[in-house]
C-alpha cells in the first residue's frame, strides 16, 4: 500500500474515532433536586399501594435510558419498586424494576435501572409512576420515603434538567389498585389541602386539629429517570478545535516518518544499484 494511501485511512479513522468521542456523553438527570428540608420525608397511608409520580413534557427530543426511584439515606431500598413512562394516551412506553438493596446504579438521590433506550418527542405529554407498595403502618414492611408535599419540601427549590419541563408533580392512581407491586397509570392529580399547625411536622395527624397555617401541596417525586439528546441529523458536525489539532499534529507526525522512510528505503535501492554497477565490483574477466 503507497505511502498516500496509508495517510488517507489514518485521517479517516482518525475522524471517525473523534466523531465517536465527541458525541459519547454522558447521561442527562431528568429531575436534580428535589427541594428536600427535612431528613424526614413523609409515606402517607393515602398514596401507599398505589402508583405515584408527575407529568412533564421535553423541551426536545430524548431517549429515556434509565428508570429511578429515590434512596432518601442512599444505603439501598427496602423494597423493590417498578417505575413507568406513559403517554398522554395511557399507552406504557418504557418501565423497569429499581431492585431492593444496592442493586441499582447511584446517581444522587435516586437508584436507577437501565431499561431499553426510548424515545419521546419534543412537546408532547408523558407521565412518570412508580409504585409505592407500603406505608409506614403496614405490619412486617419497611417503607421507603420519598418526597411528598410541601411538608418536607421547598418548591422553590426544585430544579429540573433544561430539556424536561415539569407540567404538575401530582399524578397519582385515584382508584384502588389490585395489586400494590404493580404499575397503574396515574389517572388523577392530588389535590391541595389546608395544612394545620401540627401537621406541619406530622403530615398524618387529622386535618382540622390545631390552627390552619397554609395549603398543604402534593409533589410525587418518587420516580425519576435519565435520558440523552436524540441527535439532530439536519446539524452537521464540527468537531472541536482541540480534536482538529490533535488530528492534524498525529497525522502529520506519521506522514513525516512515512516519507522519510519511504526516501530511506529509494536512497538505498539507489545506492545499492550504484555499487553493482560500479568498475570496481564487476567480475574479474
Amino acid at each position: 500500500m503507497s505511502p498516500t494511501k496509508r495517510i488517507f485511512l489514518l485521517y479517516t479513522f482518525l475522524f471517525v474515532l473523534a466523531l465517536c468521542m465527541s458525541n459519547a456523553k454522558p447521561d442527562s438527570i431528568a429531575l436534580i433536586d428535589t427541594g428536600g428540608q427535612s431528613d424526614l420525608i413523609s409515606l402517607t397511608a393515602e398514596t401507599a399501594g398505589m402508583t405515584v409520580g408527575w407529568e412533564f413534557s421535553p423541551t426536545a427530543d430524548i431517549r429515556v435510558t434509565e428508570l429511578g426511584y429515590f434512596d432518601l439515606t442512599q444505603d439501598g431500598l427496602n423494597t423493590q419498586h417498578k417505575v413507568g413512562i406513559w403517554d398522554i394516551n395511557q399507552q406504557l412506553m418504557v418501565s423497569g424494576t429499581v431492585a431492593r438493596g444496592v442493586a441499582g446504579s447511584l446517581a444522587g438521590e435516586y437508584r436507577y435501572v437501565s431499561v431499553s433506550s426510548t424515545l419521546l418527542l419534543a412537546g408532547q405529554t408523558f407521565i412518570i409512576g412508580a409504585t409505592v407498595p407500603v406505608s409506614m403502618s403496614e405490619p412486617g414492611f419497611a417503607p421507603d420515603f420519598y418526597p411528598n408535599n410541601t411538608v418536607q419540601i421547598n418548591p422553590i427549590d426544585i430544579a429540573f434538567d433544561p430539556h424536561v419541563s415539569l407540567i404538575a408533580a401530582n399524578r397519582y392512581v385515584q382508584s384502588n389498585t389490585i395489586d400494590m407491586f404493580e404499575l397503574d397509570f396515574p389517572d388523577a392529580y392530588k389535590q391541595s389541602k389546608p395544612l394545620f399547625e401540627y401537621e406541619s411536622t406530622f403530615d398524618y395527624i387529622d386535618f382540622g386539629s390545631g390552627q390552619q397555617v397554609g395549603t398543604l401541596d402534593y409533589y410525587f417525586l418518587a420516580p425519576n429517570f435519565r435520558f440523552v439528546l436524540e441527535p439532530d441529523p439536519a446539524l452537521e458536525y464540527t468537531p472541536e478545535p482541540t480534536a482538529l489539532i490533535l488530528l492534524v499534529v498525529g497525522a502529520t507526525s506519521v506522514l513525516v516518518r512515512s516519507r522519510g522512510q519511504h526516501k530511506n528505503s529509494q536512497l538505498s535501492f539507489r545506492q545499492r544499484g550504484e555499487w553493482l554497477s560500479s568498475p570496481d565490483r564487476r567480475m574479474p574477466q
